[in-house]
């Protein structure tokens, strides 16, 4: 399965720009409506999609820690903010960002 490092190390290599201008294209690529928050149903979509990418089946609780995990004030969407700051959080996803992994 692919997990959501791997997405962003392939996010990584397939793009030019800062890490912010990647976060900030990733942010897009989930906000299927265009309205500026990414909700559960939108975040489901996506990871399945990516899932369904890479022929693995989908699953659900990936998807269900993601979306819990970035959205930080737990009001069921994900604005671009609490997506940038939260995987800016972590080390790891940043590293790859910028690069250092």
């Amino acid at each position: 399965t692919i997990d959501f490092r791997e997405f962003m190390l392939a996010l990584h290599v397939t793009s030019a720009g800062t890490p912010e201008e990647k976060l900030a294209w990733a942010f897009r690529m989930y906000d299927v409506d265009g309205n500026g928050e990414i909700d559960f149903n939108e975040m489901k979509r996506t990871v399945f999609a990516v899932y369904e990418m890479v022929g693995t089946p989908a699953d659900m609780t990936k998807a269900e820690e993601l979306f819990k995990k970035l959205d930080q004030n737990s009001d069921g969407s994900i604005s671009q903010e609490e997506f940038i700051t939260i995987i800016k959080q972590d080390q790891d996803l940043l590293n790859v960002l910028q690069n250092t992994a």
